[in-house]
């Protein structure tokens, strides 16, 4: 179907940046709107009850790709592609996976207020529309941390405070006001998970010191795993999705070094208190179940739903002789889907007791959103209460 019919350290780190960042800035953050609607804090549950029994939201990353050859970026027709999918689309919030800006991140200079405005703002400023409620939930990736642990902050501290995005500190959760109520979104920093693992060098040696921006600093960062599992058993949410950069299971083969470390740390977290995983950067169009059986016994236990979509702006292609191989040595994950070699988003519906994942996507270098096409859409159970 085409779419086109359709129609203590944060604040440490605020201080430093904000200050130098604020002219170049206030030329950027003069293009949100202003809303007057209170923005909710993490976790806030809204009394909001929006009209209709079911929410729709976007899911989309690795974005922040821009590059002078033409039609080398899908960022635009992407960006382009979901504003019209979501005039008439249910289309409440928005989830983004990370890898925001290419290819280092931010760097907390005055240099930062030009890639926000190109990577952030033209693309993104009016996804919702009118939608007043409208909001962006951003995690961060690998790429957001490669420059510096100060541009990184740089990003969040942007993020926090330009709407339609919202962004409180590297991982958070957060009750979309227009989320009917149903749905809490549990943002995680995969990358601090990853660097504060011995693990980290053997899968990625070259840039380890990159890496290594993201080591956990306090207490709080250290604690990301406990802050999780502690802040999903506290949700009342019918809905608990957990959204990041980093995959759990890929059918590409590259990055399978950092899935299987993510499967030993997050699996026992997930599979006994969240509905959904989502990530990014595979720069594919992924859907994935994990049985839980690893981590959990029993019958009656639902597969973990794990939906990946990071494709819009780079792409890659996804290997069937590695999928095979994966299949093989881990029956607990069942590949549903898998596209690569394209553009595109996913769209979620969420119900009392189903997810249906629509996915659209679009030739690669193909410039004319008009061709983002609906190429596949499942549906999932409610799986924890």
């Amino acid at each position: 179907m085409k779419i086109n019919h359709l129609f203590p350290e944060y604040k440490q780190i605020k201080a430093r940046n904000v200050l130098a960042l604020m002219f170049g800035l206030m030329a950027v953050t003069a293009c949100a709107t202003e809303m007057s609607q209170p923005e909710p804090s993490a976790g806030q549950t809204s009394n909001t009850s929006t009209v209709g029994s079911t929410t729709g939201f976007l899911a989309f990353g690795d974005t922040g790709y821009i590059t002078k050859k033409p039609k080398g970026s899908g960022l635009v027709p992407v960006a382009a592609a979901m504003k019209e999918f979501c005039r008439t689309e249910d289309c409440r919030f928005a989830v983004m996976l990370g890898d925001n800006i290419y290819p280092d991140g931010a760097d907390g200079s005055s240099a930062d207020a030009q890639r926000f405005e190109d990577t952030l703002i033209k693309p993104y400023s009016d996804l919702g529309g009118t939608d007043e409620n409208f909001r962006i939930y951003p995690a961060l990736g690998n790429h957001d941390w490669d420059t510096s642990r100060v541009g990184a902050f740089a990003q969040i501290s942007f993020l926090e405070n330009t709407r339609p995005f919202f962004m409180d500190g590297p991982f958070y959760s957060v009750r979309p006001v227009d989320g009917n109520n149903q749905v809490e979104i549990f943002v995680i920093d995969t990358q601090m998970i990853l660097a504060a693992e011995k693990g980290q060098a053997a899968w990625e040696k070259k840039d380890r010191h990159k890496s290594m921006n993201a080591y956990p600093q306090n207490e709080k960062e250290k604690g990301q795993l406990i802050w999780l599992e502690n802040a999903l058993e506290a949700s009342s949410a019918k809905w608990k999705i957990v959204t990041s950069h980093h995959s759990l299971w890929e059918s590409n083969g590259g990055k399978a070094r950092q899935g299987k470390i993510l499967r030993r740390l997050l699996l026992p977290i997930l599979c006994n208190k969240a509905d959904a995983y989502f990530a990014g950067h595979q720069h594919t169009l992924e859907l994935h179940e994990d049985d839980c059986s690893t981590v959990l016994s029993g019958e009656d236990v639902k597969p973990l739903v794990h939906i990946v979509s990071g494709a819009a702006a780079k792409s890659r292609s996804v290997k069937p002789k590695f999928m095979a191989k994966q299949k093989a040595a881990y029956p607990q994950m069942r590949t549903v889907w898998a596209r690569g070699d394209v553009w595109g988003f996913t769209h979620v519906e969420l119900t009392d007791e189903t997810m249906t994942v629509r996915v659209f996507s679009m030739p690669e270098k193909e410039s004319d959103p008009t061709q983002m096409t609906e190429v596949f859409s499942h549906s999932f159970a409610n799986r924890v209460d």
